[in-house]
C-alpha cells in the first residue's frame, strides 16, 4: 500500500483554515450517523496533531472478506492501516494477519504504526534480536546500518509499534481524541477502513453485501461555508455515482457508491476528490 499523504491545507479546501484548536467544541455532524467505536479507540491512542492517520479494522475486514458475495474487492484494501509496513510484518514476529486494527501516522520515512492486539511481546523480541535489533530504553532498535522500514519496535502488552529510524513512536501516547479529527471520525460513521488528513477524510463503511459505500466527510470554518461547498460536491459527481451529500453545521458528508474500496482513496492521493481538490 502507499504511504499516507499529508495533503496541503491549500489544495484541498477553498478558504482553508488551520484545524480547531484542542479547546474548540467539535463542528455539528448529522444526528443520525453513528460514529464507529473501534475507529473512536484507535484516534484514542493517537497524540493531538500527529498528523495524518490511515486506520483499519483488521478484525471486520477479514469477515467480510470471508462472506461478502461477488469479487473479492475487499483485499485490495488489506493492511491499509499499517500502510508499507504491514506487507513484510512477519519478517518481524508481528501478527499482523491477527491483529484487532492498525494506525499509521504520517508518511515513510518517519511513518508510525500501532498494530493492537494479539502480538505476542517475547517472539517480537526473540525475531528482532536475531535480526540484530538492540534494547535502547523501552524499543528495540535496528542496527545504524540497516534500511529495513522498521527501524524501531515498541511492545505495548498485546499491542505493538513501529516506526522508521526518524519516528516518534511517542506519538501513540495519545488520552484524548483530538477535537479535529473527533468530529471528521463521528461524520465517517460506521467504516472498516479510513484516511484523516488534515480537515479531509475518507472511508469505506463495513458491509457484507456487495455494494461498497464510500463515505467522504469535511470540515469548514462556518455552517455557511459547509453549505456551499455541499452543492458544490453535489454538483461534481457524475449522474452515475451521484451521492448523498448533506452538511450539518460546519461539516459537509458525501455518500457514494463505487466498484472498488480505494476508489476514492486514490481521489484524495490524487488530490481529485468530486467538487474538493483541483
Amino acid at each position: 500500500m502507499r504511504p499516507a499523504l499529508v495533503l496541503p491545507c491549500v489544495a484541498l479546501l477553498a478558504a482553508c483554515s488551520s484545524p480547531p484548536a484542542a479547546d474548540v467544541a467539535p463542528a455539528a455532524v448529522p444526528s443520525a450517523v453513528t460514529p464507529d467505536a473501534v475507529l473512536l479507540t484507535a484516534l484514542g491512542r493517537v497524540a493531538a496533531g500527529a498528523g495524518s492517520v490511515r486506520f483499519s479494522d483488521d478484525e471486520e475486514l477479514r469477515t467480510i472478506q470471508s462472506v461478502a458475495p461477488g469479487p473479492n474487492t475487499w483485499g485490495e484494501i488489506a493492511l491499509f492501516g499499517s500502510s508499507g509496513i504491514g506487507t513484510e510484518s512477519q519478517r518481524y514476529g508481528v501478527r499482523i494477519d491477527q491483529a484487532v486494527y492498525t494506525v499509521t501516522v504520517g508518511a515513510a520515512p518517519s511513518q508510525a504504526v500501532l498494530v493492537s492486539g494479539q502480538q505476542d511481546a517475547a517472539l517480537l523480541k526473540t525475531t528482532l534480536g536475531k535480526l540484530g535489533y538492540k534494547a535502547e530504553g523501552d524499543r528495540l532498535v535496528a542496527p545504524a546500518a540497516a534500511a529495513a522500514p522498521v527501524g524501531q519496535v515498541r511492545t505495548l502488552g498485546t499491542d505493538v509499534v513501529l516506526g522508521g529510524h526518524s519516528a516518534s513512536l511517542d506519538v501513540f501516547s495519545g488520552s484524548a481524541v483530538d477535537p479535529a479529527l473527533t468530529a471528521l471520525a463521528t461524520c465517517l460513521g460506521d467504516v472498516v477502513v479510513a484516511q484523516l488528513s488534515g480537515r479531509v477524510a475518507v472511508g469505506v463503511r463495513a458491509s457484507r453485501t456487495a455494494e461498497i459505500r464510500t463515505v467522504v466527510c469535511t470540515t469548514w470554518d462556518s455552517p455557511a461555508a459547509a453549505s456551499a461547498a455541499a452543492d458544490k460536491q453535489r454538483a461534481a459527481y457524475p449522474a452515475p455515482a451521484s451521492a448523498e451529500v448533506t452538511a450539518s453545521g460546519a461539516v459537509v458528508r458525501a455518500v457514494s457508491t463505487v466498484k472498488s474500496p480505494r476508489t476514492m482513496f486514490e481521489s484524495l492521493d490524487k488530490q481529485t476528490l468530486p467538487g474538493i481538490t483541483a
